[in-house]
């Protein structure tokens, strides 16, 4: 079994969904969190950002959507074919396209309500309309595939850091709320949940 090294910030964004795969596949790794000396750390990445994922010691995987597709191969979770490994990854990068957008470090509570209503009115109602109807068309209780797949916890780990912003939203689409709680509640997963650092984001 390889040995993994996670390297992030002590917060979930960009690592979180890698975090929930290696806890849905039950693989231990090492969730390093960089706290400080982050300047110091920074010339030693690939492109001078975070995450940054090593196996066995060898040289890091830079790019969460690279680390992300790493481990779904890996795992036995992008669905097992080229054209579902592309399906996956299409929805996987439509929830990072809207994350992009999230105002984590808004501290006017106004403009926090503005920001979060202007992404759902532009963006998210349209990404999750798509989804909710690609959902329910599929005959099943996954996005791809018919079995779960790494584009089924993505977007459960979209929704929840959603929920941060405005835990109403989602109400309006429940086959994905649905979804994420269906993912929340995979033994593993829930286990992680319910033990993983308490951070802002």
């Amino acid at each position: 079994m390889p040995t993994y090294k996670l390297v992030y910030f002590d917060g979930r964004g960009r690592a979180e969904l890698p975090r929930m795969l290696f806890a849905e596949a039950g693989v231990k790794y090492e969730d390093f969190r960089v706290k400080e000396n982050w300047a110091s750390e920074k010339p030693k990445t690939p492109f001078g950002k975070l995450p940054v994922l090593t196996v066995d010691g060898g040289e890091p995987l830079a790019e969460s959507g690279a680390i992300v597709r790493y481990l779904a191969r890996e795992f036995d979770l992008d669905g097992g074919s080229s054209i579902h490994a592309a399906q996956a990854d299409m929805i996987h990068t439509a929830v990072i396209d809207l994350s992009n957008d999230f105002p984590y470090f808004e501290e006017d509570k106004a403009k926090l309500a503005e920001r979060v209503k202007t992404l759902e009115e532009k963006k998210a109602n349209l990404v999750f309309e798509k989804i909710e109807e690609r959902l329910k068309a599929s005959g099943s209780q996954f996005l791809v595939a018919r079995k779960l797949t790494y584009a089924d916890i993505a977007v459960a780990s979209f929704v929840d850091a959603f929920k941060d912003f405005d835990d109403s939203f989602i109400k309006k689409f429940p086959c994905l709320d649905a979804l994420q709680q269906r993912i929340a509640s995979r033994p593993n997963i829930k286990k992680w949940f319910d033990n993983r650092p308490k951070t802002m984001f």
